[in-house]
């Protein structure tokens, strides 16, 4: 299947499951398709929360959310980045925060610049283990579009960093001690309410 096959699967609310530079990501697409994100908690068998969305390069992924400069030399990168987003969107935007994702991983970078972003959540059961592409395929069977090319890097989940509240919420594939020193606190989010960090998947 081609580019622009995955794109219309895509557009019509389907998920896929496609390679990143750390593990398989299902796949929808992160904005005006709920009906679509709704199906990829469906497919974890989670209850809703927020995703992290996935984009083709840091002027993209910019023009959502307030992204450190620092980091526009890292992407793309097994990174996840917390920060502040320009607008509220279901299911990807938590108090007004966005996580970012530019993954290291040619296949899904020309999906994002052909199809546009995407969640970033990895391919597997809610809270269960890492899974390789065939132990997907026989969890998700026909639910899903498999996407063949690269294949993830690491093999673990990304690293990340919020920007806003200054701190690593978690290790991971890209080395901590490489993270710009750009943890200083930066404006608190509007509601003032902490971030709930095991929200966010990936």
């Amino acid at each position: 299947m081609d580019t622009n096959d995955i794109c219309e699967h895509l557009k019509n609310d389907g998920v896929i499951v496609y390679p990143t530079d750390t593990l398989y990501a299902l796949g929808a697409l992160a904005f005006y398709h709920e009906k679509a994100i709704m199906k990829v908690f469906e497919l974890k068998r989670m209850q809703p929360k927020v995703l992290s969305v996935a984009f083709p390069d840091f002027a993209t992924a910019r023009k959502y959310a307030d992204v450190p400069h620092e980091f526009s030399h890292i992407f793309p990168a097994p990174l996840t980045v917390i920060a502040h987003s320009y607008s509220r969107w279901n299911h990807v935007t938590l108090h007004d925060k966005m996580a970012i994702r530019i993954p290291a991983n040619d296949t899904a970078l020309e999906l994002l610049r052909e199809c546009g972003p995407m969640t970033a959540t990895s391919a597997n059961i809610h809270n269960g283990p890492n899974l390789t592409l065939q132990e997907i395929k026989e969890t998700f069977g026909d639910e899903v579009l498999i996407v063949d090319g690269e294949e993830p890097k690491y093999m673990q989940p990304s690293t990340i960093v919020d920007v806003v509240e200054g701190k690593v919420v978690r290790a991971g594939a890209y080395p901590v001690h490489q993270i710009p020193r750009h943890t200083e606190r930066r404006e608190r989010n509007p509601s003032g309410l902490p971030y709930p960090m095991d929200e966010i998947l990936r």
